[in-house]
């Protein structure tokens, strides 16, 4: 099971990951966490030592071959077993996890990060129903990688989109609605963080009243997430009972439940 998450820069997309990714595998699941940001930081919200993530490899470009479409274009495909590939490059985590670092920029001035996300796109269209464990997808923040050639998201097989109630946050969401529609991401849900007040609470589920789409976990403000990344140190271990940080937590498991229902959500 693939899931990835997207909005807005600043949304808290990767704490959300991070504490989604430690209920998982609390739960007995095996988690891939796929850190898509080209300057990866999943690791500190997961609880693995930023450290060691600098020292990490990243996805191995000789895993892939590049095949041509009748189209005229090329994607890259593994030329490896998929299992093989994220177990060679993770790093391990607490309670199992596997974080996987896609890639990152090192140096200035040295083009685009498009090779990245043709081998992410890559490794999600390897994983299939027979794969075993949830895959979660840190993506980049904003909506530049739906633009990419065949969609880095595209075999996905659901996209959380995290929402602030704020009017910056709106207007990204409503643009990765309607780029994810067009890549025909059909499992599409939105989580609320940041929620303090009913106003705010109002103006997100306006916006999933326009968007057709449901709203499946409501994040309060909390201030044990910043606390916690300033720490150093994993949000579900500095604050495991906090309110945010148990929404987070709840939305691991509610998630897996709304895609075990056969009909999707409205594109």
């Amino acid at each position: 099971m693939k899931i990835a998450i997207a909005g807005k820069g600043g949304t808290g997309k990767t704490t959300i990951v991070g504490s989604m990714a430690r209920e998982l595998a609390r739960r007995g699941h095996k988690v891939t966490a796929l850190d898509v940001d080209p300057n990866p930081t999943l690791a500190n919200t997961i609880g693995v030592p930023l450290d060691s993530v600098e020292a990490a490899k990243t996805l191995p470009f000789d895993a892939f071959e590049r095949v041509m479409l009748d189209t005229g274009g090329a994607v890259l495909k593994l030329n490896l077993p998929v299992e093989q590939v994220l177990e060679a490059v993770g790093l391990p985590g607490p309670d199992g996890i596997n974080l996987v670092v896609a890639g990152r920029v090192e140096h200035a001035a040295r083009g685009c990060n498009c090779a990245t996300h043709a081998a992410v796109r890559a490794v999600l269209e390897a994983i299939t129903d027979e794969t075993p464990g949830v895959v979660l997808v840190d993506m980049e923040a904003g909506i530049e990688h739906f633009s990419r050639a065949n969609g880095t998201l595209r075999y996905v097989d659901a996209l959380l989109i995290l929402v602030e109630p704020f009017y910056k946050s709106l207007v990204t969401a409503r643009t990765v609605v309607s780029l994810s529609a067009e890549l025909g991401i059909q499992r599409r849900y939105v989580v609320a963080n940041k929620v303090r007040n009913e106003n705010d609470l109002a103006a997100i589920k306006e916006f999933c009243r326009e968007s057709g789409l449901e709203l499946i976990a409501i994040v309060p403000f909390e201030p044990a997430f910043p606390e916690a990344e300033t720490a150093e140190t994993a949000p579900i271990d500095a604050a495991p009972d906090a309110p945010g940080v148990l929404a987070a937590r709840g939305l691991a498991q509610r998630v897996l439940e709304v895609l075990e229902d056969k009909e999707p959500a409205a594109v």
